[in-house]
């Protein structure tokens, strides 16, 4: 009875409810400058005195639902124009229209035009402000009217933001720090493939600027959003077919100013075009793009590696050079882009479909001189590699969006997005023992100087010892002597990954009021995707020295007529000058500045040297012969060309991932000034990775593993990740946020497989960790912005995260149980060289975005076309990095030598990271002409870390300046344009943390001090430096002894300045100019 009395009154509330709901209407519109007829996006529709407005979305129009008959007050506003309010009269039940024309704001009694790059500032702002969530925003006026290189680089000048780059090219982006792995890359929503064979990162180089409509970095995201990300979500949004027909031609030429073999790529071109329309009264829309381009991204690196032995954790460990290698690489980039928007109007919706294409294809030549110092008789290769390498990344997304009643909105989608990575890489060894060599005065049996005939002292060549030179020195002790040079092996390694992901879901968008103060939406969905992966590797090498089959380097002699049989016939070591590219020039390399101090005065005199290289025409032919003739043979000492299983099979991979996630989020105005955004998400991810079990025979070169084994190993999780929302805006041109949110990061591809490989000989273990877990973050972020004509836009952010179980590798571990890590009992007392695990210490990270952006139009006539937009970030964090010594301990009672792990930390800001990051750029719009000068800062970035506290690896900082022009030519719609990028040619430069006491202009003073008072008991004594041995140990008052300070060797490291550290690598990578034109209609 009960029950049915509990029925019959939600009965009638429901009748009550959808009864008062029908009596409500609807207010709708558009929000157009009243000059151009454009659309304001992000434009603020509210009605005035209620909870009740929203935001106009791409196409101007905007919608108020739910809205009680009566006689209202409806203010549009949107930053950079005039308020517009006028009063309306609503019945019941009434659909009323009321559209909106705004005024640019201007001085009194003058017209002022809206310029482009004025026009792309303020929608920005505009939608930032607007956004539930945190984030920023690059409008498309932004990137269509002075476009930069490609989508990583505009990413690039969004607060908080930095890029990776290749060749001088952006590729990769890092979000408040975070490597790009825990950053998510998607295309109208959907989520980019992954391009790396190992982790979950996005090569972006590829994605063309001339296809975008907008980019969205979000960095605090609502539950309907995808949480496996720490960093920040970059949302490339593709343009769409508008009103009328469209079209875009652009065509443009470039030029890389590095010099050296770069210029002897060919010609470098950029077209594209581009062509939409609407169709049957504008229901129907249709955008088509291509686009091609062909551009140089050469560089020249130096790279230095270092050994610090012997080795002590407990002191300073002087660096010594161990390896230098000098490379020039061309580097030339095709890219190849198209795309197909359609999308069809219905009523109350549209359904739409977007279809991206991208591919990026590397011709690479590497011509690297590699001098390594680990030989006693000295050691020096000359190298010649190619790569070819090509990433392809297809997006489709098919989306259907309606309002099936004023209230309730429906949102269907299905996406399909793949990548493919694959590359060969060959390289050629040429090689020369005894490469180094100094020279010394000879004398004869009397001890007198010889001279020869033209007076001067004879020199005798001697082998020399480099194991006290540097980077700056090696290079005055090289015999060079292509005699003595000859062919020693080529290596060929081939990849290919591959990533499949479809997903489908649903979102539900209901709009409820409860009174004209208290009024939102309730919104809930779920999401499936799954993701097929896989990676394979194949290894090919050749020996063509002493283990080669000496009848089959003979018949190599005899098949190719720049190989002189009769010379070389059963030689082993053929002279390097048959192979080399007697045209390659090494002008200009590294900049052509002196690098080197020939006589010893201090003074850098002379530039690097490179080459000679082979001619990779003839080593080609050579490979090519070698793979199709001499690749099998029934005892390995009879094949030329060798198949390595092992490194062949033991790394590939392939595996699938299946992920379902649910939320609900709540959306509700209370008043006209807070909004509170609550809700949670809930995800599942269940995980199958198949790899192999490997355990190496005596051989393993030749004969490849002892076994094969395949496993499979399957792994589930479930993660509950609420977050809320809070916007305020007490006063018209001021809005407080906060934002907490949760989020996670799943595991490296490569890591999580199951896959160990045992070496029995070396009594050491190649593993990866199946059960590694995801990390989870706890995200704070509080943004205060004040805006208004005058001032524009000045925002002030304060970030925190909190992340539990990121995952690092602790170096080698000592294998006590092998049942912990699933090995066979018999690897017990061996050791796993590389292994990674969950850290146990949280992650702390924090920091502060400052974002300023304006606009001058109230300044006298020239002046008004000023745009300025600055930001700066400040981020800061600790890392305790995990670290595991290997010792023996003495047992007494019995006794007995046990090996134990020894686990430690130490501390370091996270990878990636920089702590500084400065974006300025000036832009000015006069008539027909616009341009942009911009300039980027990067403090130094922490880059690798070690073991050994003088091995860890950063950047110098980076300051980089480009510029943007171009000028509206007589016939309408055609442009002239002209972008220089890198207009300083700033270098890419990274140093140890450690010293080298080798190079010539290090200062000892660093180091130690000396007192020199004669009347001081000290005298002779170090008083000073980061070797003072104060730092180390205090004298103990009591038993007269010393006492170790356990310093932090990583601080004291600190003091020693960059100038002085150790340089690792260095990267030139020039200043590239590109002149086109654009013709638009």
């Amino acid at each position: 009875m009960k029950k049915n009395i509990f029925i019959k009154y939600i009965s009638v509330a429901a009748i009550i409810i959808s009864s008062a709901v029908s009596q409500n209407g609807t207010i709708k519109g558009l929000v157009l400058d009243k000059t151009t007829k454009n659309p304001l996006i992000g434009a603020n529709v509210f009605i005035v005195g209620t909870s009740l407005g929203t935001a106009s979305n791409d196409a101007g129009s905007y919608k108020i639902t739910n809205v009680f008959p009566d006689v209202y007050t409806i203010r549009a506003t949107y930053i950079g124009y005039e308020m517009f309010e006028t009063e309306i009269t609503l019945q019941p039940g009434e659909n009323l229209e009321q559209n909106f024309e705004l005024n640019y704001a201007t001085i009194e009694g003058q017209v002022v035009e809206v310029t482009a790059q004025a026009r792309g500032q303020m929608d920005a702002i505009n939608r930032q402000l607007k956004a539930k969530s945190i984030k920023n925003i690059v409008s498309s006026d932004r990137i269509q009217e002075l476009p930069d290189a490609n989508a990583a680089e505009a990413v690039a000048r969004v607060p908080g933001v930095s890029i990776r780059r290749e060749g001088g090219e952006g590729n990769k982006v890092v979000i408040r720090g975070l490597s790009p792995k825990y950053n998510k890359i998607t295309v109208n929503g959907t989520n980019l493939a992954s391009t790396d064979a190992d982790d979950r990162s996005t090569d972006l180089s590829m994605i063309s600027q001339y296809m975008l409509e907008g980019i969205e970095v979000t960095k605090a995201g609502t539950p309907d959003q995808e949480a496996d990300v720490l960093g920040g979500t970059v949302n490339f949004k593709l343009k769409k077919a508008k009103p009328g027909v469209h079209g875009n031609i652009v065509t443009q030429g470039m030029d890389n100013r590095l010099g050296s073999s770069s210029s002897e790529l060919g010609r470098e071109y950029k077209l594209v075009l581009d062509l939409s329309n609407r169709f049957f009264n504008n229901r129907l829309g249709v955008l088509g793009q291509i686009d091609r381009e062909n551009r140089n991204r050469s560089s020249n690196q130096l790279s230095a590696a270092y050994v610090n032995t012997p080795a002590d954790l407990d002191t300073i460990n002087p660096l010594k050079l161990g390896t230098l290698n000098l490379s020039d690489v061309p580097r030339l980039n095709k890219r190849n882009n198209s795309l197909m928007v359609i999308d069809y109007n219905i009523p109350n919706g549209n359904i739409s479909y977007s279809g991206l294409n991208s591919s990026i294809k590397k011709d690479v030549t590497n011509y690297t001189n590699s001098y390594n110092l680990q030989y006693a008789d000295g050691q020096r290769s000359f190298l010649t590699g190619e790569l070819k390498n090509t990433i392809n990344v297809t997006s489709e997304t098919w989306k259907y969006e309606q309002s099936l009643t004023p209230e309730l909105r429906v949102e269907l989608y299905s996406s399909f997005s793949k990548s493919t990575n694959g590359d060969t890489n060959k390289v050629y060894n040429f090689l020369t023992d005894g490469a180094y060599v100094r020279y010394d005065t000879s004398y004869d049996d009397a001890g007198n100087i010889n001279f020869d005939a033209d007076g001067n002292a004879e020199l005798i060549q001697k082998q020399a010892d480099v194991s006290d030179k540097s980077v700056y020195t090696l290079q005055n002790f090289l015999k060079n002597d292509t005699n003595g040079t000859w062919f020693d092996r080529y290596d060929y390694n081939e990849y290919k990954t591959t990533e499949k992901e479809r997903s489908y879901g649903l979102n539900l968008e209901y709009d409820v009021k409860l009174s004209n103060q208290i009024s939102g939406k309730i919104k809930l969905g779920f999401k499936t995707r799954n993701k097929t992966r896989s990676h394979d590797r194949d290894y090919d090498y050749a020996a063509f020295t002493y283990v080669a089959h000496v009848g089959k380097r003979d018949s190599t002699f005899q098949e190719f007529d720049w190989l002189p049989y009769d010379e070389l016939a059963g030689q082993i070591y053929a002279p390097y000058y048959y192979y080399m590219d007697n045209d390659y020039s090494d002008e200009g390399f590294l900049g052509g500045d002196n690098v080197i101090d020939t006589d010893g005065d201090g003074v850098a005199d002379t530039p690097y040297e490179l080459g000679p290289f082979a001619d990779i025409d003839k080593m080609n032919q050579l490979f090519s012969f070698f793979r199709q003739n001499w690749n099998w043979a029934p005892y390995h000492e009879n094949i030329m060309h060798h198949s390595h299983k092992t490194q062949s099979l033991i790394f590939d991979y392939s595996g699938t991932e299946s992920y379902n996630a649910r939320y609900v989020m709540a959306d509700m105005n209370i008043g006209s000034k807070l909004n509170v955004v609550s809700g949670f998400r809930l995800e599942d991810m269940r995980t199958r990775y198949t790899s192999f079990h490997g355990q190496q025979t005596t051989l393993p070169h030749y004969n490849s593993m002892g076994s094969d084994t395949v496993s499979t190993h399957v792994r589930t999780n479930t993660f509950n990740l609420p977050a809320l929302f809070l916007r305020y805006q007490p006063l018209e041109w001021l809005i407080l946020r906060y934002a907490n949110t949760n989020t996670l990061t799943r595991p490296n591809y490569s890591d999580v497989i199951p896959l160990y490989n045992i070496n029995g000989a070396a009594r050491a273990v190649e593993y990866r960790n199946p059960f590694l877990e995801p990390a989870l973050s706890e995200n704070e972020d509080f943004v205060v912005a004040l805006n208004n004509e005058y001032l524009g836009l000045l925002s002030f952010s304060y970030f925190t995260k909190k992340i539990d179980g990121l995952i690092f590798s602790s170096g080698q571990r000592y294998i006590t149980d092998a049942d912990l890590y699933a090995l066979p009992g018999f690897t017990e007392k061996y050791r796993i060289n590389d292994y990674k695990a969950n850290n146990d210490n949280p992650v702390n990270l924090r920091g502060f975005e400052i974002d300023y952006q304006t606009r001058f139009w109230y300044l006298p006539n020239a002046l008004r076309g000023l745009v300025f937009n600055a930001n700066y970030t400040r981020t800061t964090s600790e890392v305790k990095y995990p670290r595991t010594v290997i010792e023996n301990v003495i047992n007494l009672n019995p006794f007995s030598i046990e090996t134990v792990n020894i686990d430690s930390t130490y501390a370091e800001r996270l990878l990636d990271q920089p702590n500084d990051i400065i974006n300025l750029s000036l832009g000015y719009d006069y008539k027909g002409f616009s341009g942009r000068l911009s300039m980027l800062y990067t403090s130094d970035v922490f880059s690798t870390v070690s073991f050994w506290p003088g091995l860890r690896e950063s950047t110098d900082s980076y300051q980089r300046y480009d510029l943007s022009m171009k000028q509206k030519l007589p016939i309408e719609g055609l442009e002239l344009y002209l972008n220089i990028s890198n207009l300083t040619q700033a270098v890419d430069i990274r140093r140890l943390r450690g010293y080298n006491q080798n190079d010539p202009n290090f200062d000892s003073s660093i180091l130690f001090n000396y007192d020199e008072d004669p009347l001081s008991l000290t005298y002779g004594d170090i008083i000073g430096g980061i070797l003072d041995p104060a730092l180390y140990s205090t004298l103990d008052p009591e038993t007269g002894e010393r006492v170790s300070l356990n310093p932090d060797i990583s601080y004291l490291l600190e003091r020693v300045p960059r100038s002085q550290r150790a340089k690792s690598s260095e990267e030139h990578y020039g200043m590239t100019i590109d002149l086109g034109f654009r013709f638009a209609f």
